[in-house]
């Protein structure tokens, strides 16, 4: 029997209820941020460091750093979907502050919002449509962005 994938079930709640996994993602977002605001070396894109095809992803962090920055037209170039990453990020961190009581009320409130919407399922959907255009018409540019900063 063929399962198929539904594009109502919630993603970005499902990671928000997992407490450990978001103080994970919060502590390495952190850390690679501030290392990147020092002038450091953040963390190398594993599936680049491996393949050399820059993931889904590549850019998001120096377009990050643009956005926060006020530099819209550079955080275009590095990744446009910079502000739907730093939204999920933000949500990540505010579930982390609640009290059981009330992230649990959250996370119910952002999977009815997945659930009605399917926001998150198409961003990523069109998080990978956009990566394969930029990697298969746009491929040298692309390469070129991500190597050279």
């Amino acid at each position: 029997m063929r399962q198929q994938i539904k594009l109502d079930t919630p993603i970005l709640a499902a990671l928000l209820g997992e407490r450990k996994m978001s103080v994970a993602i919060t502590l390495a977002l952190g850390a690679h941020g501030a290392a990147l605001a020092l002038g450091w070396p953040g963390f190398d894109c594993p599936l680049r460091a491996a393949t050399g095809v820059p993931c889904p992803g590549c850019g998001l962090s120096r377009a990050g750093q643009a956005m926060l920055q006020g530099q819209w037209a550079t955080m275009a170039q590095y990744h446009l979907f910079a502000p739907f990453f730093a939204i999920a990020f933000i949500l990540i961190a505010v579930s982390l502050t609640l009290p059981a009581r009330l992230h649990g009320q959250f996370v119910g409130a952002v999977a009815r919002f997945e659930r009605q919407t399917r926001l998150v399922a198409i961003t990523l959907i069109l998080l990978v449509m956009y990566w394969l255009v930029r990697l298969l018409w746009l491929r040298e540019s692309f390469v070129n962005l991500i190597v050279s900063s």
